[in-house]
């Protein structure tokens, strides 16, 4: 099934109401940051002239990947845009886009910053070529397509810049077009392009398909078939289909997985395999993906509520250590999105919820001014995005992370096919779903145990909210949920007004790992950026501690001492009772908590935070989710 209010939304139309609004918990953090990465003028200056210079320079003439920036950078402005409804930003990203087509595309319809449209790989030797060309053109087209969709859903905007929609709507499709023709011309195999096995070559299914929804051109249909057929083959590299009905972990499907399963690429693949299967009704398609989404839960998750081991699947979960690169924190939400889109199934949004909340907020800096590269479960800092290939203002999860607020924004509601509301996320905001209907949520704390919520309608209608997994004696003005992990309620025309109520959960999780298992010291303590760092990484399993969906944390920045934090006075056990005592810090937005652990002489107290306030780039701080 397709829900309407969540799937493709970025496809037809507005995105959002004018009268909406959004207030997700970490709120002040995102605002902070998509004021300095999206709207400053810093932001529309500097940062965005880096992004366009590439092409200019053709840095990545070396094998690099700056072509990816400016395809980004438009995306995190074109959903800042969509989300706030903000037309003066939607008219400088759609002149900008006009002129960057107007100086950069070839005749033949050529974008990207390699000079050589053919080096694209493989080798002489037919080994890999480490470039990222294709990988390039792939933001690229994406970034038109949804810059011509600002311009062409908007009236206004549309007499501001006359003509540009459907400008950038051909040059998205020229672009295409060359490289279908140059695939077919020189006989190229696409998963032979690139690297890690062609798999970020061929993440163009995305922007493809919505392709295909703009036009409706059968060509990029059949090429779209084609790459699926790739992904089909048995014993193929990577067979991302046909390797999801076998039940063996990714990391198994194919030898060396740190060569070839490259996370958050192989995810955006699997975000285009739905957008392929609701065109084409293959159901087969959305059974291979939750399978997929299944496998990563199984054996890739981490304490974050992500999945992979530092942006690739390489058997997290048995890794004693725990780090999530914020690329594949954003694009997991992003495939479980879709997945809930294509299925209904409520584990979809409680996997969103768990990884913003956990894995993607304590990687923005309260400053706003930048990111990390990767959400760790231990040490002194977050890992800070480093400064790549020549860039001074961009990085992959940095330029990544301004669209995350759109697609919590989409995942908070949808409606089903017959019109029953579905309550999805409980942050504060006004929600709009599309024929008069409206959610919304009225209250901010999800600890207090009592929320507010409203529906608006025009005529009566079914309400179905979802029980989420950290919520105890879960009640809709008093009535309990189904044992289907949803609760059920009726609302009347006009504003129907709804309490709901519940026990956040205080939990204690054992991270098992292989017996044995490899470290990965180097990549969890990045001793190169932060060499404070060195000696940290764990050597065993540990037990980590959830409060209601936030997972907690000790902490130099709120009372705990390094000794605490790094190397607490015993190993707390799983059964053992905790409890947790509320404080308000006098420094922070934040609250947090004394905890108790265990009983008589062995107990124990130390003063825990949620992961996220935990934010500052300081090496003299230190931090663990380990008790």
């Amino acid at each position: 099934m397709t829900l309407r209010g969540l799937a493709f939304l970025a496809l037809v139309g507005p995105v959002v109401d004018p009268g909406s609004s959004f207030a997700p918990y970490g709120q002040y953090k995102l605002e902070r940051f998509v004021e300095e990465r999206v709207l400053s003028e810093r932001a529309k200056g500097e940062y965005y002239d880096e992004a366009a210079n590439a092409f200019r320079t053709h840095y990545d003439d070396n094998g690099s990947w700056q072509g990816e920036y400016w395809g980004k950078t438009m995306l995190g402005a074109a959903a800042t845009a969509a989300l706030r409804r903000d037309r003066d930003l939607g008219e400088w990203i759609v002149r900008k886009a006009v002129a960057f087509v107007d100086e950069f595309q070839r005749p033949d319809g050529y974008i990207c910053t390699y000079s050589d449209e053919n080096a694209i790989g493989p080798n002489p030797d037919g080994s890999e070529r480490f470039c990222w060309n294709l990988w390039s053109r792939k933001y690229t087209l994406w970034a038109l397509l949804e810059a011509s969709r600002l311009a062409e859903s908007d009236p206004e905007l549309a007499k501001r810049v006359p003509g540009a929609a459907e400008k950038l709507l051909g040059a998205a499709r020229r672009l295409m077009d060359h490289w279908i023709g140059q695939m077919e011309k020189g006989k190229v195999k696409i998963d032979k392009t690139g690297y890690f096995a062609g798999i970020p070559s061929m993440s163009v299914l995305k922007p493809l398909m919505l392709l295909y929804r703009r036009t409706g051109e059968k060509k990029c249909l059949d090429y779209a078939r084609s790459l699926v057929a790739i992904w089909e083959r048995e014993g193929s590299m990577p067979g991302l289909i046909a390797n999801a009905f076998s039940g063996k972990p990714v990391s198994e499907w194919h030898p060396n997985p740190g060569w070839w399963a490259k996370a958050y690429e192989m995810m955006s693949c699997y975000e285009g395999v739905l957008d392929f299967a609701d065109a084409t009704g293959d159901k087969r398609l959305v059974d291979a993906v939750r399978n997929v989404a299944d496998l990563l839960d199984r054996y890739e998750s981490n304490p974050f509520g992500s999945v992979g081991y530092f942006d690739h699947f390489s058997a997290a979960r048995e890794c004693p250590n725990a780090t999530t690169e914020v690329c594949d924190v954003i694009h997991w939400m992003r495939l479980n999105h879709a997945l809930f889109a294509a299925t209904g199934d409520r584990r979809c949004i409680d996997r969103i919820e768990n990884a913003y909340l956990n894995g993607f907020l304590p990687a923005i800096f309260r400053d706003g001014t930048w990111a990390c590269h990767a959400t760790r479960s231990h040490g002194t800092r977050q890992f800070a995005a480093p400064h790549q290939v020549g860039m001074k203002y961009h990085q992959c999860c940095v330029d990544n992370a301004p669209r995350v607020p759109l697609d919590l924004y989409e995942s908070a509601a949808a409606l089903e096919p017959d019109g029953t509301v579905l309550a999805l996320l409980y942050f504060r905001g006004d929600y709009a779903l599309g024929g008069g209907v409206r959610y919304r949520v009225l209250d901010y704390n999800l600890l207090a145990g009592r929320l507010r919520v409203a529906v608006v309608a025009p005529g009566r209608r079914s309400v179905r909210f979802r029980v989420p997994p950290w919520a105890e004696d879960f009640l809709v003005d008093g009535r309990p949920a189904d044992a289907d992990g949803w609760a059920r309620a009726e609302a009347g025309a006009g504003e129907t007004g709804f309490t709901l109520t519940y026990r956040p959960r205080v939990a204690l999780h054992e991270w098992k790992t292989r017996e044995g298992a490899d470290p990965r010291a180097e990549l969890f303590e990045q001793v190169k950026e932060t060499p404070e760092m060195a000696g940290l990484a764990r050597r065993e399993g540990g037990v980590y501690l959830t409060y209601g969906p936030f997972l907690l944390a000790k902490s130099t920045l709120f009372c705990a001492s390094r000794e605490e934090c790094l190397n607490p006075p015993r190993r707390v056990s799983v059964g053992e009772k905790v409890s947790l005592t509320q404080a308000r810090g006098a420094k922070s937005r934040s609250r947090f908590w004394r905890a108790r652990f265990g009983e008589g002489e062995d107990a124990f107290s130390v003063w825990v935070v949620d992961l996220q306030s935990h934010d500052a780039n300081d090496p003299a701080a230190a931090f663990s989710i380990w008790f």
